[in-house]
């Protein structure tokens, strides 16, 4: 190979202005796309505050419509309060003459119906109190009904009340006479029952004592499993029997109370009543109470109706917890259904 030839291989040294040149070519490339952000980014940033500011002032000018709509609302207010005070002053006004009219009218009518009103409100007063009467009639004789009801008792044979005395009859037409003749016949009628009623106390003191011990009431609470009368034998076996009381089912332990007052005569076991309480209640009447599992009273203790004598039970004959109630009047039994008259 020829020294020319070796010379045209070796490559050529750089200068520095190819080197400078190509230095500042990559520098002036980035250059350019940074100012080209840098003007997006204002023109957005102008943008943006261009549209901030419109927002700002368009607040501001909602805000002074706001407030200008707020001063005329509180105006508007305003003047209707003073309208509605203005329409309760005239509605007042004419409400008090309202009133005072009414008043004038009602003191006229007044005087002018006074006397009629009077003699009304005594007419009216008069036939009240015939009315009370007459209810007082008939409570009396209800009282002497019941009371003549009651069988067995002692000085009450057959209670009766005098005949009502009859209304007064006037023909006149003139109203104040007619309401004299009333008063006057009421008077007679009050004094009347006055003394009938003078006479049913006096009977009610005579035998207070007796419907104090009269057995009127139910030992216990409870279903009634054997009446009065004959029955089958409870124990047991196809034979019949008489019974003399009653048998009343109830829990075990339940009070049996007194259905009069009276006195106790007995208090113990006996035989197939097992625990049993006698008390004789005066006008030979007497209540027995058995097959009690506890006894509460002794013989001649004072006691009254509805005093607890004793715990319920089965004691003597007896298939299960029961109170065997009997009344005798002479000492015979009869049927204790007769002599209640009183609910416990």
């Amino acid at each position: 190979m020829s020294l020319e030839t070796q010379s045209s291989a070796r490559p050529r040294k750089k200068t520095k202005a190819s080197v400078r040149k190509k230095y500042l070519k990559v520098p002036y490339t980035y250059v350019r796309l940074l100012v080209s952000v840098l003007l997006t980014f204002i023109i957005i940033l102008g943008v943006s505050l261009y549209r901030l500011s419109q927002y700002q002032m368009a607040e501001r000018t909602k805000q002074s419509e706001y407030e200008e709509l707020l001063v005329e609302y509180n105006r508007l207010e305003t003047e209707a309060n003073e309208l509605l005070a203005k329409l309760n002053m005239v509605e007042y006004k004419n409400d008090s003459t309202q009133v005072t009219l009414n008043r004038q009218a009602a003191k006229l009518n007044e005087q002018d119906a006074k006397y009629s009103q009077e003699l009304d409100e005594f007419t009216k007063k008069t036939e009240e109190l015939q009315g009370q009467l007459e209810e007082l009639e008939k409570a009396k004789q209800e009282i002497v009904n019941q009371l003549n009801e009651i069988p067995y008792l002692p000085g009450i044979t057959n209670l009766t009340l005098e005949e009502p005395i009859p209304l007064a009859v006037s023909y006149s037409s003139d109203p104040i006479q007619l309401l004299s003749y009333k008063l006057d016949s009421m008077n007679d009628i009050a004094n009347a029952e006055l003394s009938s009623y003078q006479l049913l106390t006096d009977t009610f003191e005579e035998i207070k004592p007796i419907l104090n011990n009269y057995p009127s009431i139910w030992p216990v609470k409870g279903k009634t499993t054997s009446g009065f009368g004959m029955r089958q034998n409870p124990m047991g076996g196809t034979s019949t029997e008489k019974h003399y009381g009653l048998d009343i089912a109830v829990p075990m332990y339940t009070d049996v109370k007194s259905t009069g007052g009276g006195t106790v005569t007995l208090a113990e076991y006996s035989g197939g009543y097992g625990y049993l309480v006698v008390i004789d209640h005066g006008m030979g009447m007497e209540t027995y109470y058995g097959h009690n599992s506890e006894l509460l009273v002794s013989v001649g203790n004072v006691v009254e109706r509805g005093q607890a004598v004793a715990k319920s039970g089965s004691t003597g004959n007896s298939t299960g917890p029961h109170v065997h109630y009997e009344v005798r009047v002479n000492g015979k039994p009869v049927n204790p259904v007769n002599y209640v008259t009183l609910s416990d």
